[in-house]
């Protein structure tokens, strides 16, 4: 029986595509799909003037996508940041074939894209929600500078033993 990711790979303009994206910060996103059950294209590129909202629309209700996501914001304490996000769309409506193919091929697909910084799994178009990615955001970075001032703690203290 032929398995079912059998060498459905990135096609070389896709990965040229999502270079730009990340060096260049050409795109806002880019939502990649499986064309033809062969490849990985990149089936849209929304312009970096593109809002979150934008993002979402893009998104097709009943069909599974990856995406990567130029997520913009600003720090608690004011800096301007961003965030390279990776998404498996993968909708509870969609046919269950269909969902277990993205599933499949989703990591040879990430092994490419090298630079994602955080990955969500995304089953509903509605939890498409860019307050709660910058919620979580805002919690990843709390969480590493609370660690990374426990760190420096812990080493002061031995020094000054």
């Amino acid at each position: 029986p032929q398995k079912m990711d059998a060498n459905i790979n990135p096609t070389e303009e896709a990965l040229e595509m999502f270079n730009e994206f990340k060096m260049h910060g050409k795109y806002r996103y880019l939502i990649f799909a499986i064309h033809e059950d062969k490849e990985i294209i990149v089936e849209k590129a929304g312009e970096k003037e593109e809002k979150f909202e934008d993002f979402k629309k893009s998104m097709p209700a009943d069909h599974p996508r990856w995406a990567v996501y130029n997520f913009e914001y600003k720090t608690e304490d004011g800096r301007d940041t961003g965030k390279l996000l990776f998404y498996l769309y993968s909708p509870d409506i969609s046919k269950v074939k269909e969902k277990m193919l993205y599933a499949t091929v989703k990591d040879r697909l990430t092994k490419a894209l090298s630079g994602i910084q955080k990955t969500y799994q995304v089953n509903d178009h509605s939890e498409l929600d860019e307050q709660e990615v910058l919620k979580s955001l805002l919690q990843l970075v709390q969480k590493l500078s609370i660690s990374t001032s426990l760190h420096i703690s812990i080493i002061d203290f031995k020094k000054k033993k």
